[in-house]
C-alpha cells in the first residue's frame, strides 16, 4: 500500500498481470520513471498500480534470426551497455542515449517508452521498422509498431519489442531536440533510414515526434523511394515535412515552430541540401548555401576553453552519491508537499492521513514553524515519500489568477509561484 486509496498489487507471471489489469481502475507500471512525471502534471492516479517488474520473462537482450528480441522490461541502460545493440543497432544506440540521464536509464524501461506512446525512443524503433510482440486474452500477436502506435489503446501487454538488424550501409540519422544537449524534455525527435542499391533509394523509413505521439512520415517517404541520391528533391521533401509531421501546439512552442524543427532535422541529418529559395513556414528566403556548422562542444573540439569539472565523470557514468542519497541507520527524510498549480491560496491542511502512514515520524506544517514559510508542509518521514505525498494530494486549494505585467516592448509578462516565467 502506497497511501490510504492505492494499491501496489505485484503479479508474478503475465497471465496473473493480465488477469489483475482486466478487473478495471488498474495500470501497469515498470521503471515508473513516466508514471512519475504525469501524476506531477496532475494526472489522475488508478487505485491500483500492477507491479510487473517481478516477472523475469520480460527481461532480456536475446539475438535471433529476425534481429534482437528486447524483453519489455529491459531497461534503457542495459540497452546503453549492451555491446550487441550498439555494433548493430546504432540508430537505436544514439536513442538510448540521448534519453534523459544515466539514473533515469538504469529505472526507465523499453516496453515503458514505448507503452506510453510518447517516448523518445519511438521515432528510432519505427525508423528501424520494429515490431511489438503483445499478449492479450484473447492470445499472443505480433503488430508492427507503426500499426499499434495508429491503432486505438487496448488493454495488451507488450511482451517483447522486435528490432531488425541495421544494415550497414544504410544512411542514417537521428535527433532529440530540447532545451540541452541530454537529460530535457523533447521539443521534437526525429529519426531518419534510407538504403539503397546502386546509389536508388530502395527503402526509406522517416519518424518524428513533436512534442507528442510519434508517426512515420509515409508521403515524405514516397519522395525518396526509386530516386538516386543525386536527384532528390530537397527543398520538396522539406515542404512536404512541414505538412505531414505530427506536432503539438501548446504556450510555449507552436505546431509550425516543431515540424519546422523535424523537417530541418530530417532534411539536414539525412545529407540534403536547400537551396536558395526554399522558404521556411513563415515565408522567410533561406540564405544560399547551408546555415552555418553547429558548434560540438567538446574537449576535442574547444580543448582551450574547455574546463573539466571534477564530478562531471561519475555523474555521466551514475556513480555521484548526491547529499540526498546519503543514508544513515535511524535518519529521517523530508519531503516537501507543494502546489501543483502556478497561483493558489491553501484553504486548509488535514495531515491525518500522512501521519497514520507507517514510517511517518511527524507531519510539519506552517503551524509549526513561525514566520512567513515559502512551503506549504514538510512532511518528516523515514523512507515513505512517494506513500505521503499521495496521502497529502487532496489539500484544498483555491486557484488565482496569474500575476501579469506589460513591458514597455508590449509584451505580456506572465508569472505565477513555483513557475518561470514566460513573455507573450
Amino acid at each position: 500500500m502506497t497511501g490510504p486509496d492505492l494499491q501496489v498489487l505485484r503479479p508474478a507471471s503475465v497471465a496473473e498481470a493480465l488477469s489483475l489489469a482486466g478487473e478495471g481502475a488498474s495500470q501497469l507500471v515498470a521503471g515508473g520513471t513516466a508514471l512519475q512525471l504525469g501524476w506531477a502534471k496532475g494526472l489522475p492516479k488508478p487505485r491500483r498500480l500492477i507491479d510487473i517488474g517481478r516477472i523475469a520473462c520480460l527481461k532480456g537482450i536475446q539475438p535471433a534470426d529476425d534481429g534482437f528480441r528486447i524483453g519489455a522490461l529491459t531497461t534503457l541502460g542495459a540497452l546503453e551497455r549492451d555491446r550487441a545493440i550498439g555494433e548493430n543497432l546504432p540508430l537505436l544506440a544514439a536513442a538510448v542515449r540521448a534519453t534523459a540521464g544515466p539514473a533515469v536509464r538504469n529505472l526507465a524501461t523499453l516496453g515503458g517508452n514505448v507503452a506510453g506512446r510518447t517516448g523518445c525512443l519511438l521515432p528510432a524503433l519505427l525508423a528501424i521498422d520494429a515490431k511489438l510482440e503483445i499478449v492479450s486474452p484473447a492470445g499472443r500477436a505480433v503488430v508492427p509498431l507503426a500499426q499499434w502506435l495508429a491503432d486505438a489503446p487496448s488493454a495488451a501487454l507488450i511482451e517483447t519489442i522486435i528490432v531488425p538488424p541495421q544494415p550497414t550501409a544504410a544512411r542514417w540519422t537521428h535527433r532529440k531536440v530540447g532545451l540541452r544537449a541530454a537529460f530535457t524534455p523533447s521539443v521534437a525527435g526525429v529519426a531518419g533510414l534510407i538504403e539503397t542499391a546502386d546509389d536508388l533509394v530502395t527503402i526509406a523509413r522517416l519518424a518524428a515526434s513533436g512534442g507528442g505521439e510519434a508517426a512515420r512520415l509515409g508521403r515524405a517517404e514516397a519522395l525518396l523511394v526509386g530516386r538516386r541520391l543525386q536527384e532528390i528533391d530537397w527543398a520538396e521533401l522539406h515542404a512536404e515535412i512541414l505538412e505531414e509531421a505530427p506536432a503539438i501546439d501548446d504556450a510555449w512552442r507552436s505546431d509550425r515552430y516543431r515540424r519546422s524543427v523535424v523537417a530541418n532535422a530530417l532534411v539536414f541529418g539525412l545529407g540534403g541540401k536547400l537551396s536558395q529559395g526554399a522558404h521556411s513556414p513563415r515565408r522567410r528566403t533561406v540564405p544560399s548555401g547551408n546555415p552555418p556548422a553547429e558548434i560540438l562542444v567538446s574537449r576535442s573540439e574547444i580543448g582551450a576553453r574547455w574546463h573539466q569539472r571534477p564530478d562531471v565523470a561519475p555523474k555521466i557514468a551514475g556513480r555521484l552519491e548526491y547529499l540526498t542519497d546519503h543514508r544513515e541507520p535511524a535518519m529521517l527524510v523530508a519531503r516537501i508537499r507543494r502546489a501543483g498549480i502556478p497561483h493558489a491560496r491553501i484553504v486548509c491542511i488535514d495531515t491525518s492521513a500522512a501521519e497514520a502512514l507507517p514510517g511517518v515520524a511527524a507531519v510539519v506544517t506552517h503551524r509549526d514553524i513561525a514566520g512567513s514559510n515559502a512551503s506549504a508542509l514538510s512532511c518528516r518521514i523515514s523512507l515513505h515519500c512517494a506513500s505521503t505525498r499521495s496521502a497529502m494530494s487532496a489539500t484544498p486549494l483555491l486557484p488565482l489568477p496569474l500575476l501579469t505585467r506589460r513591458r514597455p516592448n508590449g509584451r505580456l509578462l506572465l508569472s505565477g509561484s513555483n513557475t518561470s516565467r514566460c513573455q507573450l
